[in-house]
């Protein structure tokens, strides 16, 4: 005999409301209760007290990180390069030493283009340091939950 035919479950149902009649006004109340279901997550969780001046100061150093600022620095790596390359022209033209072009292409240029090399230097490793630094005095600052007695 060939195996029964077992439909699929089409309808859903929800658990049966809670009706109250008032008897004072006649109006009727309707509540409905579910099961809560927590996410595996949060099982284990639980809540941490944090003082909100620890708050101010973290989102404060959070906001200056995340503020987007000129990059100064590619703008120090413009300089320098345009600089060197006004050098480096100067070398395969016919320009005088004595005149004002030749001074400034053969004197001011490599000056500029080192001070500015020099500057990019810095303040590029500078904008790749802080960050690192920031996240370090967050981190030291904010709360460890694995080593918190839930108040802070």
């Amino acid at each position: 005999m060939p195996d029964s035919f077992v439909p699929k479950e089409t309808a859903s149902s929800l658990p049966m409301a809670d009706a109250k009649m008032d008897p004072t006004n006649g109006n009727g109340v309707t509540s409905y209760y579910y099961q809560v279901k927590q996410p595996n997550e949060e099982k284990n969780d639980f809540l941490i007290e944090v003082r909100a001046s620890k708050l101010r100061n973290i989102r404060r150093k959070v906001s200056q990180l995340a503020d987007s600022r000129f990059p100064w620095h590619e703008l120090l790596l413009g300089v320098s390069t345009t600089s060197l390359g006004a050098f480096f022209s100067g070398l395969l033209s016919d320009i005088s030493l004595s005149s004002t072009k030749g001074i400034f292409v053969f004197i001011l240029c490599p000056v500029i283009a080192m001070g500015a090399g020099v500057g990019y230097l810095f303040k590029r490793y500078v904008d790749l340091k802080l960050p690192r630094i920031m996240a370090k005095e967050l981190l030291d600052e904010l709360v460890d939950p694995d080593k918190t007695t839930e108040k802070e």
